[in-house]
């Protein structure tokens, strides 16, 4: 199995593949128009009382919304049409097995035929991920836990939190980590907590899904259902633990510094959170590279270390509590 660093820049490379081989000129449909097209305006329509009609009246008398789609747009209609050419071009480069090997084509053609191959995916089954799973079971303390944290995020699992850099909202000139809240399996808050129906059938459709998985992996159907009913009791407690849609709209509910430095006269001398929160995230900003204040210092095994870390949390109730 290839080590999560590896898997992670072979997908870099998938991506900057497909984007090499559209520059190279793999044959794609011509160029739409650009700019206003006046045969999309509804002229019947005053844009003094009805500008959105008149604008796209036309458009959207000829293009109604697919079966298949639940909204469309030209926005919509382009990335469909997009995601069709970005197919074509990986179906014309997967149809070869003799691309030099390290070549844009090579990886982007190997990586969609093994998607492509139904057959072998269900003759596989969970093997490929049973690497994964045994590390999982081997969890015995919180130590292992943080570990296993890590490794998924190294492959793009940002679970049970996710983690970015970007400006500070009150500072530009400063980058920072924004750590925000992530990992529940249904859209948000409410699918777990609301009694309306459709919510209500939500939640019974995820258990069985949940149970499912566990069967495909190997469980016994009896002993599935018993891990799928502890994942969505874990799930409802953080979602318990989240902000619902409503609350996330509001900027001071998602804005909640945290500042680490040991002498930084921002930091609350009474704050018991910030030796624990800064080794939770500290690996995180060091494997993706993100620069804190601006300040390194050297760590162990040559690594750099971050004096100091300031951090941002959102989409948490309880943001003091639940951050880590």
């Amino acid at each position: 199995m290839k080590s999560p660093h590896a898997v992670a820049a072979l997908l870099h490379r998938v991506t900057l593949a497909v984007a090499m081989a559209l520059a190279a000129g793999v044959p794609v449909a011509g160029a739409a128009p650009h700019g206003i097209l006046r045969a999309d305006i509804d002229t019947a329509a005053d844009p003094c009382t009805d500008f959105f009609q008149y604008a796209n009246g036309s458009w959207r008398k000829a293009h109604p919304i697919p079966s298949y789609m639940d909204r469309w747009s030209r926005r919509w209609e382009s990335g469909e049409t997009n995601k069709a050419h970005v197919r074509d071009i990986l179906t014309q480069v997967s149809a070869r097995s003799d691309w030099p090997r390290g070549s844009a084509e090579q990886p982007s053609g190997d990586f969609y035929a093994a998607c492509m191959d139904e057959k072998k995916v269900e003759a596989l089954g969970a093997k490929p991920v049973e690497p994964w799973l045994a590390e999982i079971r081997a969890i015995e303390d919180k130590a292992g836990i943080e570990r296993m944290i890590v490794r998924l995020h190294e492959v793009g699992i940002a679970v049970p939190f996710g983690i970015f850099a970007n400006e500070d909202l009150h500072d530009p000139s400063r980058t920072i980590a924004h750590v925000f809240a992530n990992g529940l399996g249904m859209p948000d808050r409410d699918y777990f907590h609301k009694p309306e129906a459709r919510f209500v059938e939500a939640r019974e459709k995820y258990a069985g899904h949940v149970a499912r998985m566990f069967g495909l992996a190997g469980t016994e159907s009896d002993a599935a259902k018993q891990h799928a009913a502890t994942v969505f009791a874990f799930e409802k407690r953080r979602a318990q633990a989240s902000l619902d849609n409503v609350a996330l709209r509001d900027p001071k509910q998602q804005d909640h510094m945290t500042y680490t430095a040991d002498d930084d006269p921002r930091r609350p001398a009474s704050d018991r959170e910030i030796p624990r929160q800064r080794a939770a995230v500290e690996p995180f900003a060091i494997r993706r590279g993100i620069r804190m204040q601006g300040r390194r210092a050297d760590g162990p095994a040559g690594r750099g270390a971050l004096r100091s870390l300031v951090i941002r949390k959102s989409g948490w109730a309880r943001p003091s509590t639940t951050a880590c």
